[in-house]
């Protein structure tokens, strides 16, 4: 091997590992982020009623708002809302955003400038196991079964509510029970291979040997 493909060699793995050494200490982040929201967010499994449609308005108005804020597109469909006095009863004065639409409209709706469908199409691309997209952001995309595929990008706090709604059931039967609370959950998860999917992606970022280990079964996998 010459000297300077050995050069090129070494740079390349050097680069590798920072990569790899960034991502880790993202993720690591992103674990005490999550550790820190379970109780909050369990606390919701025994809310009555009526505290959670309080809820669910108070989000939906903070929702409205930061669209009409932040994303263009939504502020010219949204002109006549207000969102001080959304309640669920008014969503019905909301025409439903489509897949379509999303993806005919992603740089519009982005409410980041610099999250565009290009961008987030090639962290796609590029994507060979799970990694954020400007230290903060998760891009995923749907299966494309209706026949044409959606990109979707979570935010920091998103994925993390993401995950633990997705697995607060379990999460909450390991904190009822004493025998089981320093134990860490270990668990079994038909998956998609592709970390561009949200269950090939959530599993790795927030599994953790002191609290939940996921092994993912790629839903390709033969049955027998």
């Amino acid at each position: 091997m010459h000297r300077a493909q050995v050069v090129a060699t070494t740079k390349v793995s050097r680069d590798r590992s920072k990569s790899a050494a960034a991502y880790e200490a993202l993720r690591q982040r992103h674990l005490r982020d999550m550790r820190a929201r379970i109780p909050e967010i369990l606390q919701r499994l025994a809310w009555p009623a009526q505290r959670l449609k309080a809820e669910r308005e108070r989000r939906l108005c903070d929702l409205v708002r930061l669209a009409k804020q932040r994303s263009a597109w939504q502020r010219s469909r949204l002109t006549r809302i207000d969102p001080d006095r959304l309640t669920e009863d008014s969503l019905r004065d909301i025409e439903p955003m489509t897949k379509d639409d999303l993806m005919a409209n992603f740089d519009a709706i982005s409410t980041d400038p610099q999250v565009t469908l290009d961008v987030a199409e090639a962290h796609l691309t590029a994507l060979k196991s799970d990694a954020y997209l400007l230290d903060r952001y998760h891009v995923i995309t749907s299966g494309g079964s209706s026949g044409r595929r959606a990109v979707a990008v979570h935010d920091w706090d998103a994925w993390v509510e993401g995950y633990i709604t997705f697995f607060r059931y379990v999460m909450s039967l390991r904190m009822r029970e004493p025998a089981l609370r320093d134990k860490p959950i270990v668990g079994a998860m038909v998956a998609a291979q592709d970390p561009t999917h949200a269950t090939g992606a959530l599993p790795q970022t927030f599994s953790d040997p002191a609290s939940a280990v996921w092994h993912r079964c790629p839903m390709t996998t033969p049955l027998d």
